[in-house]
């Protein structure tokens, strides 16, 4: 339950505008691996963690962040959904734009 934990705490940082926080709450929600149930959920975990990235930095600075969480990842499982996620962000950083939520905050 750790990954929706702080897959949960996350979005409500996002829901406040507040970026950086939602980055590490997703970067925590990673660290554990997921159940056979929890695929779904953890693959939307590294989503909104491309979201905020991007939200916040370049295309480019997004991409370096992914490298180099990939190569300090503690397990295999993250290690992959950060490397998927990182190349979908290469393909085409645009079609995370439509997961924002509710921005209760600036």
């Amino acid at each position: 339950m750790e990954n929706f934990f702080y897959w949960n705490l996350g979005v409500n940082y996002e829901t406040g505008a507040h970026y950086d926080e939602a980055i590490e709450s997703y970067r925590i929600a990673l660290r554990y691996a997921p159940r056979s149930t929890d695929a779904e959920l953890y693959g939307s975990i590294a989503a909104r963690l491309a979201y905020c990235l991007l939200r916040t930095r370049s295309t480019e600075a997004t991409l370096s962040y992914f490298s180099e969480a990939e190569l300090h990842a503690a397990l295999e499982v993250e290690r992959k959904v950060l490397s998927w996620t990182g190349h979908q962000v290469e393909l085409d950083a645009s079609q995370f734009d439509q997961l924002g939520v509710p921005n209760l905050g600036r």
